[in-house]
């Protein structure tokens, strides 16, 4: 019987993508930080947008990259206005 060997990714990418106060911020954080539990994207308990740009932080999990982006909500307005 051969043996196959698994192939892991090295590199993942993850963009956080929703509506705003809906937490990307905080995943993102939780998901780059969880063994020391500090903020690498600004994130508040709001219902209004703290995230204005674009932002991408990275982190090496077991030996794999693993790359956040972080995006600023979509809100109802928005999405009226685009209709």
């Amino acid at each position: 019987m051969a043996h196959s060997k698994v192939m892991l990714k090295k590199e993942m990418t993850v963009v956080l993508v929703g509506m705003t106060g809906e937490g990307k911020s905080a995943t993102g954080n939780t998901l780059l930080t969880c063994d020391t539990g500090h903020q690498v994207f600004k994130s508040a308990f709001q219902a209004a947008s703290v995230t204005k740009i674009c932002q991408n932080s990275c982190t090496e999990i077991h030996g794999a990259s693993l790359c956040i982006i972080d995006t600023p909500g979509s809100s109802t307005r928005v999405w009226r206005k685009t209709r």
